[in-house]
């Protein structure tokens, strides 16, 4: 049997790749949905552990609150913000007083159906004053102190949509982080459970 010119068969060869490169983005277009934003804010409680540097390490309940921003790219996946926080109570420096555990994170979040969803995102971990219990007179109380933290979440439904993606859901959450603080490094982590809704702004 005559073997095929050198051409001809580095062109058979390739012949799955030009078929994949010429189906893939064409369903891609086909199967994409309209890109819109999702708006989602929930409250609930936390519960949370904090130390600096080797210092036994304090935990404590307190309300929490999270947010988030999203870009749906697809049916399953979007892109945005997550952020979310929770008072712990300060031992250092100062006065005894509250001071936020917070994150703000660059996440992405799968959606692998229309009642659940779950994230992940790395970002920046944040103690900060809280706005009942600082008085920025004295010295170190009103400062913002930023380090690297991340997050995890996951969501369920409760309630019917009213219009696209505006419902009523549960969340579970989790984060952790660290940062720099003139009292040495602080580090800890928080568990919270809340309820909220998720909006689509038309």
């Amino acid at each position: 049997m005559s073997q095929l010119p050198i051409p001809l068969r580095v062109r058979w060869r390739f012949l799955p790749l030009f078929v994949l490169l010429w189906v893939v983005p064409e369903l891609a277009v086909a199967q994409a949905p309209t890109p819109q934003w999702t708006v989602g804010l929930a409250v609930g409680g936390a519960f949370s552990r904090v130390r600096r540097d080797r210092e036994t390490a304090r935990g404590g309940a307190n309300v929490a609150l999270a947010w988030r921003v999203m870009y749906h790219v697809s049916d399953h996946a979007a892109l945005g913000i997550h952020a979310g926080a929770t008072p712990y109570r300060h031992a250092g420096q100062g006065r005894a007083r509250r001071r936020g555990f917070e994150g703000v994170y660059p996440a992405i979040e799968w959606h692998p159906d229309a009642e659940h969803w779950v994230a992940a995102g790395v970002g920046l971990h944040l103690d900060a004053p809280v706005f009942y219990d600082v008085r920025p007179r004295l010295p170190g109380e009103a400062r913002f102190r930023v380090g690297l933290g991340g997050m995890v979440a996951a969501a369920r439904r409760i309630s019917t949509p009213t219009t696209g993606y505006s419902a009523g859901e549960l969340v579970a959450r989790a984060w952790a982080g660290r940062v720099h603080t003139t009292d040495g490094r602080l580090s800890g982590w928080a568990t919270a459970l809340l309820a909220g809704g998720r909006f689509a702004p038309e």
